[in-house]
């Protein structure tokens, strides 16, 4: 069931990528990202109204409230506007491979803020991926004769 939810995701991932790149014919980056997130919040508005948990919002307190800001300002709407900003520029399919770094700032805030142990294997790991974003873009120089 997991390799159905993960299969799940890349599918909607491209979808949203190369729709990116047609919506943008006709909207900015911002504007673009704006309607994806009211749907995205009235999508996930529905199980949350049948799982009875909207009460609870107002029950947070005021440490919760700048986390759930934090997240959703610069964890969505400006982590998006700067991939469909790319999208824009490079395409969906240069500016896809960016994604792998998901997990190593994911790994390194953690490290940073939540004081996670950082083992060897992480480090291979970011080395690796940021190796592979380089080489996916690098671009060697024409020589001219």
């Amino acid at each position: 069931m997991g390799e159905l939810f993960i299969l799940g995701c890349v599918i909607s991932w491209a979808i949203f990528s190369v729709l990116g790149k047609i919506i943008m014919k006709q909207l900015k980056p911002i504007i673009a990202i704006t309607y994806a997130c009211l749907a995205g919040t009235l999508i996930l508005l529905v199980p949350v109204i049948l799982e009875e948990e909207l009460p609870h919002f107002l029950n947070y307190n005021l440490e919760v409230w700048p986390s759930v800001f934090a997240l959703g300002f610069f964890g969505t709407a400006l982590a998006f506007t700067w991939f469909y900003e790319g999208i824009d520029k490079i395409g969906p399919a240069q500016a896809g491979i960016f994604i792998n770094f998901v997990p190593v700032f994911a790994t390194a805030l953690a490290v940073l803020i939540l004081h996670e142990k950082l083992y060897l294997s992480l480090l291979i790991g970011a080395v690796f991926v940021v190796s592979g974003v380089f080489l996916n873009n690098y671009r060697p120089k024409q020589k001219n004769i």
